[in-house]
């Protein structure tokens, strides 16, 4: 089959703040990663899971509480308890991981009256999450340095997993203690590393410019965070670069986390005001980005082939590239020049590319009429983009269309 490749470009505003990761919920999609029963919305037994207890029958007990949850809308949990201090396990699998894939597996617990045996390092109320069916990776809960008799209210947990294989083990323990533990919505979500583009405090809201920026200037000139004066007029701050007399004077700050080969636009928000350009080539307000950090790349702005003194409200400009490295400086100049130069609102805004199978005959279903998209289409965006089947349709004969969000 050959591919047609259909670049979509999709002006979302991405929030561009220093992230490590982003989540998307797998756990409620399709073929996607499960834990059973996870939230206990039902007060039947516990479900297909397997479950151990040494000592008497009478010793322990677990089941569904139908009157106590983390959230208090009236649905269940998953109550253990010890009347002595024997060991007492539930196990769940987790199905339909993906080996190469991380995760992020949460749950809220709670404890009652609890006794830890102060001597037994394994005693305590936890969970462990791994490969193995006897697992004690990754715990979490109360342990036996707590004091006698102590209880906890509903506390988040979370850890991170990078299976090997496609199904996991959760053990819910009671172990070497007295009381009870509840246990209460267990999720497994797909975790995707931040592709999204970073450009520190690109609204200039932090009013630090020794955050990350770098400057040099041959003449008389001053940079600083204007508190008075931004693109929208909603009280937020704008960059305001003044050279007192024609000189050089530029400002460089790196962007990063580009993806080699995406296609970007950069844009950003400027105001120049009384500004006049010697005739040297090179002279202008303008800045660049570029894979290197002196570079004179996609440049936007002015030259000194407009009308001087140069005066404009603000404008919004922009420059489209194809990223070849992962880190790109953004370089504001304002070179053999005087005047001031306000900037506001640097961002990199990625394109949507997306994959649909052709045949010798052409498209296959170019017109969407069998309302399946996914299965044809390939994702080539993984920044949070989705893409679907709608009833929109330009000819109103019944196909439909591809919703780019």
């Amino acid at each position: 089959m050959k591919k047609l490749r259909l670049l979509l470009t999709v002006f979302c505003i991405l929030a561009l703040c220093v992230a490590t990761f982003t989540v998307s919920t797998a756990s409620a999609e399709a073929n996607g990663p499960t834990i059973g029963n996870t939230t206990f919305a039902s007060d039947s037994e516990i479900g297909s899971v397997f479950s151990w207890a040494d000592g008497s029958s009478d010793a322990h007990q677990r089941g569904i509480d139908t009157t106590t949850d983390h959230t208090g809308d009236g649905s269940y949990s998953l109550k253990m308890t010890n009347f002595a201090a024997h060991h007492h396990m539930v196990r769940f699998a987790i199905t339909g991981l993906t080996a190469g894939k991380d995760y992020k597996f949460s749950v809220w617990m709670k404890i009652e009256d609890f006794f830890p045996a102060p001597g037994d390092g394994g005693s305590g109320a936890y969970i462990n999450v791994g490969a193995s069916q006897d697992t004690y990776s990754n715990k979490m809960g109360w342990g036996n340095d707590l004091e006698e008799n102590s209880s906890r209210d509903w506390t988040y947990y979370e850890c991170f997993l990078s299976p090997e294989e496609d199904t996991n083990y959760v053990v819910v323990r009671l172990w070497s203690a007295i009381g009870s533990l509840w246990v209460d919505d267990m999720k497994i979500e797909e975790v995707k590393p931040n592709t999204d583009p970073i450009i520190p405090d690109a609204s200039f809201a932090a009013q630090d410019l020794d955050a990350g920026w770098w400057s040099w200037k041959d003449g008389t000139a001053s940079k600083t965070i204007d508190t008075t004066m931004d693109k929208t007029g909603d009280g937020s701050y704008s960059l305001k670069v003044t050279n007192e007399t024609q000189c050089h004077h530029v400002l460089r700050i790196e962007a990063t986390n580009l993806v080699v080969g995406m296609d970007y636009t950069f844009s950003a928000w400027m105001k120049p005001e009384n500004v006049y350009m010697k005739s040297d080539a090179g002279a202008g307000a303008y800045i660049n980005i570029g894979a290197s950090a002196d570079n004179y790349s996609n440049q936007i702005g002015w030259g000194n082939d407009v009308e001087q003194p140069l005066t404009r409200d603000w404008d919004l400009r922009e420059a489209t590239f194809t990223a070849s490295a992962t880190t790109y400086y953004i370089n504001i100049r304002l070179w053999s020049a005087s005047g001031t130069l306000w900037v506001d609102d640097l961002k990199l805004t990625p394109h949507a590319v997306i994959e649909l199978e052709t045949d010798d005959a052409g498209l296959v279903d170019g017109k969407f009429a069998s309302q399946s998209v996914k299965g044809r289409w390939k994702d080539g965006w993984k920044n949070g983009g989705l893409y679907e089947w709608s009833t929109e349709s330009h000819t109103k004969d019944g196909t439909g269309s591809l919703k780019v969000t």
